[in-house]
């Protein structure tokens, strides 16, 4: 009942318009504004800001008390009022990073419309005291754990002031950070825990941690997880009905093995290439980009490596795009479309039919069905990049044979 009155006055019933057309349309503009089929997809705002905001406090090995901070990234402009939020953690083997070393990443994300929290988390002083072993390595990689839980806890005691969608938070990390992440996410109460480990836990607080407290009502539980060159301590806490994981990882990566081995020449860790065949195994969702010949970190800034970046941002992004956005997904699984070819697409202020396949009449909507003013030359439809936004729109075109067929156009100014 409540769509209807948002097409009052508008002119849909342009003659032969299909049903779908209308289903179409219809279906899209039911979704929350944080749905358009745009966002979350591509980067639709241009500017983010940024505030920083204390979100715990926790001793460190030291045990000198730190207060943990997160840098909060937010598209500029934006006037969603529920939004999705993504929990980033930086790397540096647990001795080394800053929550500002995944700021450029942050920002992108920002862009396409997440709530971006850059964390703090406790890392060893290796200033003060000589280089970790494996016991010190496995304390501070819990205090971490409880560090991101405490973070994302403390997000959604504040979602009505950053306007986030408490049921769409996301984690994820770049090397330690990732493998702070992944434990985050898959250990559990419910898990096979050795004695050792649970007493290492029990010391920092439980698998909550102790970094907040006051916050220990929300949950810090997530939709999915962004792995970065990230591994795992033990693949069987990874249970069925979990959250998904999209990876990349180089398969000649020799600080967090791909396969499984010695992090850093210390603790034993799964890397992404075992982990996934367990995600497959257990039918949880997941996406996998294995660079050949990729090391550590050279496959997020090398250009030989840039096809494999450029697929694993693609697939990230669709992967929790359909988490986010499962009505759009269904809509389009619902209503197949009698689709025309265009290009490009995304479009400015112009789109290009098949030359073998020129219209007599054509229109173009927004999401809320108006009709935004067009010109047909030859194959060639023109608009004004003054009468639109970012966004969603629906091309219908007219044929001499009185056939109808559609277009989605993602515009991007």
């Amino acid at each position: 009942m409540a769509i209807w009155p948002s097409f009052a006055g508008m002119n849909l019933k342009i003659a032969g318009l299909s049903l779908f057309t209308l289903l179409f349309i219809i279906d899209l503009s039911a979704q929350s504004t944080s749905c358009d089929g745009t966002r979350y997809l591509h980067e639709v705002f241009g500017t983010t800001k940024v505030s920083t905001h204390l979100y715990g406090r926790n001793a460190t090995v030291l045990k000198d008390s730190i207060g943990l901070y997160m840098d909060i990234y937010e598209p500029e402009g934006d006037q969603a009022k529920s939004r999705a939020a993504l929990v980033l953690a930086f790397g540096g083997a647990y001795i080394s990073g800053d929550r500002t070393q995944l700021s450029d990443l942050a920002r992108t994300f920002a862009r396409q419309g997440y709530v971006v929290a850059c964390i703090d988390y406790r890392i060893w002083p290796l200033f003060v005291l000589s280089f970790p072993d494996s016991a010190a390595v496995v304390d501070i990689a819990i205090k971490a754990m409880g560090d991101m839980k405490a973070s994302i806890r403390f997000l959604r005691s504040k979602a009505d002031q950053f306007k986030i969608d408490t049921s769409l938070i996301f984690a994820g990390g770049v090397s330690a950070g990732a493998i702070t992440a992944i434990q985050s996410v898959y250990l559990d109460s419910s898990d096979s825990i050795p004695i050792g480990l649970k007493a290492v836990i029990e010391r920092n607080g439980g698998l909550q941690g102790s970094s907040n407290p006051q916050t220990l009502n929300y949950s810090s539980s997530v939709r999915g997880v962004l792995n970065l060159s990230g591994g795992i301590f033990d693949t069987s806490w990874i249970d069925r009905g979990e959250p998904p994981m999209a990876s990349m990882h180089g398969q000649a990566d020799n600080v967090v093995p791909y396969g499984d081995g010695a992090a850093a020449g210390l603790v034993h860790i799964f890397g992404s290439g075992v982990i996934h065949p367990v995600l497959r195994s257990k039918n949880i969702t997941e996406t996998l980009v294995s660079v050949p010949g990729g090391m550590h970190t050279d496959i997020y800034f090398e250009p030989q490596f840039k096809p494999y970046l450029d697929s694993f941002t693609n697939l990230a992004y669709k992967m929790f795009f359909d988490i986010i956005c499962p009505q759009v997904v269904a809509s389009h699984h619902e209503h197949p479309m009698e689709t025309i070819r265009i290009f490009p697409n995304p479009a400015i202020d112009h789109i290009s039919l098949d030359p073998r396949d020129i219209p007599l009449q054509v229109n173009l909507y927004d999401l809320l069905g108006r009709s935004i003013p067009v010109t047909l030359n030859s194959n060639r439809v023109e608009w004004s990049p003054s009468a639109v936004v970012n966004g969603v729109y629906i091309l219908q075109a007219r044929f001499r044979n009185q056939e109808i067929k559609i277009a989605k156009i993602q515009i991007r100014l």
